[in-house]
């Protein structure tokens, strides 16, 4: 019917005949594998590829690229969309590998237990709705934190791939109805990435865990529509991208490589400057990756050798399977991280290797299946293999049962918090309890009294890590008034100072334990002094965590003058060497380390006081 109507529909029939993407093109499985390596290697060793992460959005380039395409093509046809049958097929494709590999972790979570069986059953939820993107940024979990990740965290991709298969068809036919050229229709998807990267420039804040906004469709769709509007271009014979790649091909493939080799090589030099919580990225950077992919995909999607090492074998053998090793290799890493501790090398072989094994036989035996013969076909034969007898099909049924067994063990034996949350949570209910017994706070005075309880005195301001501590401060510091959120940061420290001191409650002696959660400019350490006004002593309390700000925070608050009479550093850092019972993340101590975090805070009050 679209294809009637001229415009869109006439321009992509007559600008697809010039370099139509027939079948599988083994130069896209070459930018495949270079995808999935690069995320592997991030996830394995963050450091010596800090942009690794960047292999995400190749993939969203180059699904945007073909979804568009094809959807484009067949508009052009006059078939229409076939939006069930584009739906079915997509199902076809990712369901079966996804599934297989989420019954398997579920039972080997439920053998290892610990950190990787945490929240298995809404992680599965999430996954099997497609919707563990907005599941773990309403939790609060950070894609940038490598202490006790969740074991199906790096399905937030599919995710958003998925939600784009499902809006992105009837969205893009609204855009050919209503766009009067296929120039057009590409300028009107330009605009929609041009918001979605906008919205995550706006809102990134400098010092902040970025996993919202990497998370979000809305936040990081921009990276699929940059591959929808590098289809539309490419099938719009009035473009010149569209009129170079129907250029001759004897004096094309040179100049095809060339550009093919150049934006990859920004791609990669991407992955190895920027960081992944960097305000570049955020602000360009990805966008920058982005624009230098969707001319790589573009260029490499053109029939001939226009880039033969994209083609070689073992780069096509890998892209082919690069869906099924970015199922396994994260579940993977997480378990072996829960399991027996291996060292670093040892742990990237078994790794790499089972990844790609475990790929291997997905590919063989049921992602090539299911899609030559579909869900019934493959059922027919399954049964007929039963029916055949002999040892391998029902020792194959046993290991299926077992299998599913386990992981129905798993998922009813998961835990619903981490250590880390449950000494969080008995810090609060240990706040909680010592509010019931002192219903009436105490009233600050006008200056700390060294003849008074020291914790009657105190005001402590901080984040989990406190809450955590909270047993061991109440201990130490009786009659203290905790006043800690989690995820709080230092710069909405000058607003609680502010608030407590109009509402009365502020007393002489500041605590600050904040720090772990992100940076800050050192101004606003003074912001907090001024705020607290005349007559109050501060402490600030360095922060222990392995996170990228971590270093510069501690290094502002060690800075601080030594000979002030009202500032006082409470170094848990350094006394945080001493704790044997941190939680799995390193961060929020148990009951052992709450007492040394407690007695670092009470020391520093004490030399306050006696100054």
């Amino acid at each position: 019917m679209l294809a009637r109507r001229g415009g869109v529909a006439a321009e992509v029939a007559r600008g697809g005949s010039a370099a139509a993407v027939e079948g599988r093109i083994d130069a896209l499985d070459g930018i495949r594998a270079i995808a999935v390596t690069a995320v592997v290697v991030y996830h394995l060793f963050p450091d010596a590829l800090p942009g690794g992460f960047l292999g995400v959005d190749l993939f969203f380039v180059l699904s945007g690229y073909l979804i568009t395409r094809g959807l484009a093509q067949r508009i052009a046809s006059g078939k229409g969309l076939g939006l069930a049958r584009f739906w079915w097929r997509r199902t076809l494709r990712l369901l079966p590998a996804l599934g297989m590999m989420l019954v398997v972790v579920a039972a080997a979570t439920g053998i290892v237990g610990g950190p990787a069986a945490v929240r298995l059953r809404p992680q599965l939820m999430a996954a099997l709705t497609y919707t563990s993107n907005w599941y773990q940024a309403g939790a609060g979990l950070s894609y940038f934190e490598r202490t006790e990740p969740p074991v199906l965290q790096h399905l937030w991709s599919l995710a958003v791939e998925e939600q784009f298969y499902l809006v992105w068809p009837p969205l893009l036919i609204a855009i050919v109805l209503l766009a009067g050229s296929a120039r057009a229709a590409a300028g009107a998807t330009a605009v929609l990435a041009a918001a979605s990267a906008v919205a995550m420039a706006v809102t990134f804040v400098p010092g902040e865990d970025p996993s919202r906004l990497y998370f979000g469709t809305d936040t990081h769709g921009f990276s699929l529509l940059i591959g929808a509007v590098a289809a539309l271009v490419s099938l719009s014979p009035g473009a010149w991208a569209a009129r170079w790649l129907a250029a001759p091909m004897d004096g094309r493939d040179k100049a095809h490589r060339l550009v093919v080799v150049s934006t990859l090589a920004v791609c990669v030099l991407g992955m190895v400057l920027i960081g992944e919580t960097s305000t570049f990225a955020y602000r360009g950077g990805i966008v920058l990756v982005d624009l230098a992919a969707a001319i790589a995909v573009v260029s490499a999607a053109v029939p001939g050798q226009v880039a033969p090492v994209l083609g070689s074998r073992p780069l096509v053998w890998v892209g082919r399977r690069s869906y099924a090793i970015y199922l396994w290799h994260w579940p993977l890493i997480v378990l072996l991280a829960t399991g027996a501790p291996v060292p670093e090398g040892v742990r990237a072989v078994l790794v790499v290797g089972l990844s790609l094994g475990l790929a291997a036989l997905s590919w063989t035996y049921v992602e090539r299946p299911v899609q030559r013969l579909g869900l019934l076909g493959c059922a027919k034969r399954f049964a007929a293999h039963l029916r055949s007898g002999g040892f391998v099909p029902v020792a194959g049924m046993v290991v299926v049962a077992i299998t599913v067994w386990a992981a129905a063990g798993g998922i009813v034996r998961s835990p619903a918090t981490t250590s880390a949350e449950s000494y969080v949570e008995a810090g609060q209910d240990a706040i909680g309890a010592a509010a019931e017994v002192r219903p009436t706070p105490d009233m600050p005075g006008a200056s700390v009294n060294p003849r008074r309880p020291l914790g009657k005195q105190t005001t402590m301001i901080g984040d989990s890590v406190t809450l955590a501590s909270a047993k061991g401060l109440l201990a130490a510091l009786p009659g203290i008034d905790i006043r800690a959120e989690i995820g709080e940061q230092m710069w909405n420290a000058p607003d609680v100072v502010r608030r407590l001191r109009t509402s009365g409650v502020l007393r002489p002696v500041v605590v600050i334990a904040l720090g772990t959660n992100g940076d800050f400019n050192s101004d606003i350490i003074h912001e907090v002094v001024e705020a607290a006004g005349p007559g109050h002593v501060f402490v600030f309390v360095t922060a222990h965590a392995r996170r990228d700000w971590v270093p510069s925070v501690n290094a502002k608050l060690r800075g601080l003058p030594d000979d002030q009479r009202s500032v006082a550093v409470a170094d848990w850092d350094a006394a945080a060497s001493e704790v044997t019972d941190f939680a799995s993340d390193g961060i929020h101590p148990g009951p052992q380390g709450g007492r040394a975090f407690a007695r670092v805070v009470e020391d520093a009050i004490a030399s306050l006081v006696r100054r």
